[in-house]
């Protein structure tokens, strides 16, 4: 059967809406296409799975400081920004100055932010470590701004079949060039460029080991078929990462 022509339509409920809901697939990559019609814009599986995990892990997460990074105009990026007292959101604009706030959001490289140590309980990011060039340096700085007992929560596509923890893609050279290692080179879509982000790493299946090594902190990786709560499909995995 074609992409096109595939067409699932499922009744459950929505950890983003936090009601009944109905999920409907054009298309039978479902990460991408099976979408809530009751949340605002829309929301895709992997959303619908960090929603889940952070309402059963971190339940008073509306009365935290939350930093999430690259918020999508969707679903549960724009929960969290609508209902967390103490949100902020950060996009990457790297010619502008970092720790600014650009178009209603603040600038930040999250390899290196300009937040001060131990400033958030919860840490946010749906499909941002696939794009940053230094995910070692992004996860011991997300470790940095985290309080003692802070979370960080995240999603990015694990590839379960593949032996090496990550494999590098593309990378950043002091003059600033990028070196493509992978031809052609990948993009996934961008909230704030139409161009699209650059995939940079491919993680396998053994990530939560390498980050645990790079920080202290201790992984977790959440892994779903979940039709009641519409999370089906390749790369719903949640990673949470805690700051004992």
């Amino acid at each position: 059967m074609s992409k096109e022509s595939h067409y699932l339509e499922i009744d459950g409920y929505c950890p983003i809406c936090e009601a009944s809901a109905k999920f409907i697939a054009k298309g039978n990559w479902y990460r991408d296409t099976l979408f809530c019609q009751s949340c605002k814009n829309g929301s895709a599986p992997r959303e619908r799975a960090l929603a889940h995990v952070l309402h059963r892990e971190i339940p008073s997460w509306r009365e935290m400081a939350v930093h999430e990074s690259s918020p999508m105009n969707r679903g549960i990026s724009m929960k969290i920004r609508s209902e967390c007292k103490n949100y902020i959101g950060s996009h990457f604009y790297p010619k502008k100055p970092f720790g600014s706030i650009v178009d209603g959001w603040r600038n930040e490289n999250i390899e290196s932010t300009t937040f001060e140590d131990e400033s958030f309980d919860l840490i946010l990011s749906l499909d941002v470590t696939e794009h940053v060039f230094n995910p070692e340096a992004m996860f011991k700085d997300i470790y940095r701004t985290l309080k003692p007992g802070g979370v960080y929560i995240s999603t990015f596509p694990i590839r379960k079949y593949q032996v090496d923890a990550a494999i590098q893609l593309a990378k950043l050279n002091d003059n600033g060039s990028i070196e493509y290692l992978k031809s052609p080179p990948e993009y996934h879509g961008n909230p704030i460029d139409e161009n699209g982000a650059l995939v940079t790493w491919d993680y396998g299946y053994d990530i939560h080991s390498l980050i645990a090594y790079w920080t202290s902190f201790s992984v977790e990786i959440n892994r779903f078929v979940n039709k009641h709560l519409g999370i089906l499909g390749e790369y719903t995995e949640v990673i949470v990462c805690r700051k004992r």
